[in-house]
């Protein structure tokens, strides 16, 4: 008996007493309004504990001394603060004994907005009428859960940044990439970088500046990478069936070197992208990249997957069709892609042990026409090309 006294008595040497009130009382000091965090401060809670028995019990100062009303107050903070960073409370395997309340205005306080689902990149420079034209297939998709446009611009010079400025749903990176001479100072895969490695979600759609996606392509794509992997598939892209319009009647995915399907449009898995450390900055000027890094995730052990409700119009330009034609840039990247994977994917003296590049054909028919978007930039197109015509 007299050793749990002694225990007892110890104990209370270290620890605050309660002050030994009446039950209804107590309840008073506690209060019912609600506190914020910043209200707890000492001379709030010193207010709080005196006041209220002052202001309802104006005999109770007559009946209690100093030492109660600190207890008193003591008490009081105990009740708010987290115990773990109290003297005299023990840090590890502590159960808070009391949350912080919060207002009643909480429930407008600011929330995070939801995190994307997927992250839609594309490179531009001086294409605004075609870039609006794509901006408005992808708002228009039909795809209801979160994602985010990120568009890298180039420096443009025709009004594109101003109105890329002005879309409270783009985020826009703006990279100079022109000399006075108008020459490229960095590639097609730098560009494409700096938005794959900004993108938030773990898939990433791919576009051009000059594509428009047909409804219902971006959640169809979505869903059926969810359904590949849930069988236990490692899918690094789904390469979507896209035509060159008005050129191609079909629509068709293209194999490159070694027969590998890659992706021209479509999307990426952000951790495949990761793994293979994203895109070739370096050896490619344009052209080839894309063809690159489809290579460098198969390598990897990733796949790349057709999608066949998944469909993009590219509109390529007459002027720029003749101009792709006679540039000695797409026969170096082709080269230096020939020279980087051969014997892997490709070996030139012996091109009958690999599988031919080509396109695979699906059969479509766009009932909304939706290429017909595109009819007048390819008037305007046709109009300038014989202006400069008869000017020469």
């Amino acid at each position: 008996m007299l050793g749990y006294l002694s225990s007892a008595s110890a104990a209370r040497e270290h620890t605050l007493t309660k002050p030994s009130l009446p039950k209804k009382k107590a309840s008073l000091v506690a209060g019912k309004a609600r506190r914020t965090p910043s209200s707890f401060s000492l001379s709030s809670l010193y207010k709080r504990a005196l006041n209220i028995w002052r202001h309802r019990h104006p005999w109770a100062t007559y009946f209690h001394d100093a030492s109660y009303w600190r207890d008193l107050l003591l008490h009081e903070i105990r009740r708010h603060a987290d115990p773990r960073a109290l003297n005299d409370c023990p840090a590890d395997n502590v159960r808070l004994r009391r949350t912080l309340n919060t207002s009643s205005h909480d429930a407008s306080k600011w929330r995070a907005a939801a995190r994307s689902e997927v992250s839609i990149v594309l490179a531009t420079y001086n294409r605004l009428d075609a870039l609006k034209l794509t901006i408005e297939s992808i708002r228009n998709n039909g795809f209801t859960a979160p994602y985010e446009i990120i568009v890298v611009d180039g420096g443009s010079t025709d009004g594109t940044v101003d109105w890329l400025s002005k879309q409270k749903d783009i985020l826009l990176l703006l990279q100079h990439n022109r000399d006075d001479d108008l020459n490229r100072r960095r590639s097609w895969g730098y560009f494409m970088n700096l938005g794959f490695k900004l993108a938030e979600a773990p898939w990433i759609l791919m576009l051009s500046d000059d594509c428009l996606l047909l409804n219902g392509s971006i959640e169809n794509s979505l869903s059926y990478a969810r359904q590949l992997e849930s069988q236990g598939r490692t899918i690094g892209g789904l390469a979507y069936y896209f035509r060159n319009w008005p050129m191609d009647e079909r629509y068709f995915v293209q194999h490159t070197i070694g027969g590998m399907l890659m992706v021209n449009h479509g999307l990426f898995s952000k951790q495949a992208l990761m793994d293979v450390n994203y895109a070739n900055e370096d050896d490619y000027s344009f052209y080839k990249a894309d063809s690159d890094l489809s290579l460098k995730l198969w390598w990897n052990e990733y796949e790349i997957v057709d999608c066949r409700n998944a469909i993009v119009e590219h509109l390529v330009l007459p002027s720029e069709q003749l101009r792709t034609t006679n540039t000695q840039s797409m026969n170096d990247d082709r080269l230096t892609m020939i020279n980087r994977w051969k014997g892997i994917y490709v070996y030139p003296e012996l091109d009958n042990l690999f599988k031919t590049p080509g396109p695979e054909f699906i059969d479509f028919v766009d009932q909304t026409r939706a290429a017909e978007a595109f009819r007048p930039l390819l008037e305007h197109d046709k109009t300038q090309a014989d202006s400069e015509t008869k000017n020469n």
